[in-house]
């Protein structure tokens, strides 16, 4: 177990100095191996205290178990679930919720995962008509061909 939380220590430091800014999610990280060192420290004391009576302990052992991985496993990825969530709603919704800035410029405030929803809008409307300019592109082209087997 102890190399294991090393190896996840290091892990950590290692993502927290990429330049990737979505991997930085090290304070995580972090908190999750506290939160294994404490429970792993208290279940050793809970074992150690009620050696003489075994199913006690490896009840106290178990909920332990399974209580410090439930908050691992919540602090790891409640954050991006919620962050996913939540950009899928704004990049939806066509109404702004919050106060928009002056002038046309970027709407800063209102901001959605680092994302204002002004350029994610933006962002939608140019793959919709990139999306059509290959419709175009490709019934061009196969009009071309068509023309072209006609004519052989």
């Amino acid at each position: 177990m102890a190399i294991i939380l090393v190896i996840g220590t290091f892990l950590s430091y290692e993502v927290n100095q990429a330049g990737v800014a979505r991997t930085r999610d090290s304070r995580q990280v972090s908190i999750s191996i506290y939160n294994i060192i404490l429970f792993g420290g208290c279940g050793l004391v809970l074992k150690l205290l009620l050696e003489n009576d075994p199913g006690t302990a490896d009840i106290f052992t178990s909920v332990l178990t399974i209580t410090c991985n439930t908050i691992v496993v919540l602090l790891l990825f409640l954050p991006k679930v919620l962050f996913a969530r939540n950009r899928d709603r704004d990049a939806t919704s066509e109404d702004q919720d919050g106060p928009t800035n002056v002038g046309g410029s970027l709407d800063l405030v209102s901001m959605s995962g680092g994302i204002p929803r002004s350029l994610m809008k933006e962002n939608a409307t140019l793959k919709g008509e990139y999306r059509e300019l290959q419709r175009r592109l490709f019934e061009s082209r196969h009009a071309s061909e068509m023309s072209h087997a006609m004519t052989e």
